[in-house]
């Protein structure tokens, strides 16, 4: 199947989710920064997408380690695209990492990414989904979580459904592909093409 038939398909589910969206308790997504902050940064990412990575990794992480950090607030939402067959439960497993360990979302997000190639979509040609949620597990027992406890909320429906809130949410923003980004509620064109002192740059002139 191309990418351009899966880009197609995606398409036209976004355009399916333009009725009632499900509504979530809480504004989507994981967030760091305060809420008065002046610029609200929005990223919509895939943990199993390279360019996410990369941009997490040279762009985000450093931009909210500068100067200007005390005046973002980020927010990441999760948007596990559909040909990334094993992104979906990567994501569900961050949202346990963070019920079990508060606090500790962007860290494991961290890890995930540092460690992409190892649990990405390779890895269901070796085995079954059992196989993915113990290579998951790996990365989440050093922040305390119970195999037991993890193995159970993977097969949660609750999660499972939470994950696919923020899938929709994403889409209702006409979001179709990762990473993309928002400042101040506005889709920035180029955004991941900006560095992390490209942000600073652009947060400064407005």
């Amino acid at each position: 199947m191309s990418f351009k038939f899966l880009t197609l398909l995606f398409a036209i589910a976004t355009i399916a989710c333009a009725q009632q969206q499900p509504i979530p308790k809480t504004y989507d997504g994981q967030v760091v920064g305060k809420a008065a902050a002046p610029f609200l940064l929005e990223m919509f990412g895939d943990f199993a997408c390279p360019d996410t990575r990369d941009g997490w990794f040279q762009n985000i992480v450093p931009l909210l380690s500068s100067s200007l950090s005390s005046e973002i607030r980020f927010v990441f939402h999760s948007l596990p695209l559909p040909w990334h067959m094993t992104s979906f439960d990567a994501h569900q497993s961050a949202l346990i990492v963070e019920r079990e360990k508060p606090g500790s979302y962007f860290e494991y997000v961290s890890v995930l990414f540092a460690n992409q190639d190892a649990w990405s979509n390779s890895i269901l040609d070796k085995g079954n989904r059992n196989t993915l949620w113990q290579t998951l597990y790996t990365y989440a027992q050093p922040f305390g979580v119970n195999q037991t406890v993890f193995m159970a909320s993977m097969a949660d429906p609750k999660l499972n459904w939470a994950v696919r809130v923020s899938y929709k949410y994403s889409t209702s923003r006409s979001v179709v592909g990762t990473p993309t980004y928002f400042l101040n509620g506005v889709r920035v064109a180029n955004g991941d093409e900006l560095t992390s002192q490209g942000w600073q740059d652009l947060m400064k002139s407005l």
